[in-house]
């Protein structure tokens, strides 16, 4: 009898008596709607703290983006190559071939080096012209500033001779002590000390030429622009 009423007791209890002795999901499912309701205050935090190590985007100032259109638009620093060629042609203003210069300036004409300097001088507009002819621009005697002019008179002759080499210089020397009168080839290359038709004598020869400071072929005499400023 007892037990039947026990179990009646249970019956009549129920849900509530259920709920009474088992409160615990309750209470952690209010305990996990607390962990989330926190959790964009945590995550708040986190990101106030990584914004403080988080470094500020720099602004540019008016005088910082002025240098630098200046550095893109403005003179460029002329490497020694490229100083050498508008020196060669400043002292030219005339123009000078492209052979010319190359000689002036102590490159091969169809070098690499020598080609690209040319290409970026002319890109910048600080030369003009083709092979035939180039010539400095009024530009390309700013970027350049100071240079040295060819000197005139006796101290062009000078001048010369401390830039030939050895055979060039010997050869171009005996043309002047005899100028205006002509040498032979030969004479001239007994005088030096070569063969009239070895490779190095011939090929002073062609340089001396090149530079417009000899003329002739059978019969050779310094250049009259050796002496046009006496």
């Amino acid at each position: 009898m007892g037990s039947r009423d026990g179990i009646v007791n249970q019956l009549a209890c129920g849900e509530a008596c259920s709920k009474a002795r088992n409160p615990t999901p309750r209470k952690r499912g209010l305990s996990l709607f607390s962990r989330l309701s926190a959790m964009p205050e945590i995550v708040g935090v986190r990101s106030d703290r990584l914004d403080d190590h988080r470094p500020e985007p720099k602004t540019r100032s008016a005088g910082d983006r002025a240098a630098s259109a200046e550095n893109l638009d403005g003179p460029f620093k002329l490497s020694s190559g490229e100083r050498r060629i508008l020196t060669a042609l400043a002292q030219y203003p005339q123009g000078r071939s492209k052979v010319q210069v190359a000689v002036l300036t102590g490159y091969a004409a169809s070098g690499g080096g020598f080609n690209n300097y040319l290409g970026a001088l002319r890109s910048r507009g600080l030369i003009k012209g083709d092979g035939d002819s180039l010539r400095i621009t009024e530009t390309g005697i700013q970027e350049l500033g100071s240079w040295e002019p060819l000197p005139t008179g006796s101290a062009l002759v000078d001048y010369w001779r401390g830039r030939l080499g050895k055979a060039e210089r010997l050869i171009l020397e005996m043309l002047t002590q005899v100028y205006p009168d002509p040498l032979s080839k030969a004479e001239v290359a007994i005088k030096a000390g070569y063969e009239a038709n070895g490779g190095g004598f011939n090929n002073a020869l062609g340089r001396l030429r090149t530079l417009e400071l000899v003329q002739g072929r059978g019969e050779l005499r310094a250049s009259d622009n050796l002496f046009d400023a006496r």
